[in-house]
């Protein structure tokens, strides 16, 4: 008998793509699953979808709870989880057909700890496929690229990995209780635990980006400072193991700056005014001086940040993409 697989599966507002999600994990290739569901506390009718999976499939586990939030609902789902393997995946998400099959093949044959596999991000009409060189190796030869080359993107989401319990277990990692960025911090706790890493040059999970209910479609308040918590915690990682000199506002306030521009559902007027204060906040950084850029387009973006120009940024942003997403369909044809 193969190792069982939990997948967690947090659960809210997503009745519109949540049966497509589960319908990914009950077709698996892999048979010995365990697939634990935590309604968090939904206002639509995921929690019923949720009982008639557990009822119809003895591998669906439905848990409910008070809304506390993914962190709360995903720690919820690891503290039932049996299996020698944990997979998160979110209700807008699914995955690829052998997805978990080829996951834990990989990380039997590799004896890795940790799996890490690409993915492919759905937006409106298009879609674009992110995937990690196929490697295996020791945590120490991945840490420089994972935490701030170009292997980065996997670092940022649970979603695109297969963990070892064992491993969850020994480096104590939980999801921190914010609203941002708790990724982030689970994977690199789990990160400093893990003995052997394994790429997947494959991409298995499908990423909705178009779930208007998604966290990470909005904005709120606490987005800066819950990323400014975590981002904290990436530097102290990296400053012990990578780079003591190395400094999250030197190096990631700018990108993350863009980020909100272009995302924030909110009022041009209030994100200017949440701008101001970030920019008061960080004047003395490096990244905003004159010359910090390189590209001309990154000089203009800059450019606009430190004069609080956001809709012009949002403008160009917006041209730059859509040239882009010409460019790569062309490409692909």
């Amino acid at each position: 008998m193969r190792a069982k697989v939990s997948v967690i599966v947090p659960v809210y507002n997503a009745e519109p793509y949540l049966r497509r999600c589960l319908d990914s994990l009950a077709r698996q290739s892999y048979a010995d699953l365990e697939i634990v569901l935590v309604d968090d506390g939904s206002p639509d009718n995921c929690g019923a979808i949720c009982d008639e999976y557990a009822r119809l499939d003895a591998r669906f586990l439905s848990l409910h709870q008070n809304n506390a939030g993914v962190a709360a609902a995903r720690n919820f789902g690891l503290s039932a989880a049996t299996g020698a393997f944990v997979l998160f995946v979110d209700s807008d998400d699914y995955l690829e057909l052998h997805a978990i099959s080829s996951a834990v093949a990989a990380a039997e044959t590799s004896a890795a700890d940790l799996v890490i596999f690409g993915y492919t991000r759905i937006s409106a009409g298009e879609s674009e496929k992110f995937l990690p060189p196929a490697a295996v190796g020791r945590r120490e030869d991945f840490e420089r690229e994972l935490l701030l080359g170009s292997l980065r993107t996997f670092c940022n989401s649970v979603c695109c990995k297969l963990f070892s319990r064992d491993v969850i277990v020994k480096s104590g990692a939980v999801f921190p209780d914010v609203k941002y960025a708790e990724d982030y911090v689970f994977s690199i706790t789990v990160l400093e635990a893990v003995e052997k890493l394994c790429f997947l040059e494959d991409s298995l999970y499908f990423y909705n980006n178009t779930n208007p209910m998604s966290t990470m479609a909005g904005y709120s308040d606490c987005f800066y400072d819950d990323e400014v918590m975590c981002a904290e915690i990436g530097q102290s990682y990296i400053r012990k193991h990578i780079d003591p000199d190395y400094s999250w506002r030197e190096s990631g306030l700018v990108e993350w700056i863009l980020s909100f521009c272009a995302r924030a559902k909110i009022p041009l007027s209030e994100k200017r005014r949440k701008l101001k204060l970030i920019m008061r906040e960080n004047r003395g950084c490096k990244c905003f001086q004159k010359g910090a850029a390189r590209s001309l387009r990154t000089k203009f973006f800059h450019f606009c940040i430190r004069h609080c120009l956001v809709s012009k940024y949002i403008f160009c942003r917006a041209v730059y993409t859509r040239m882009r997403s010409i460019f790569l369909r062309a490409r692909t044809r």
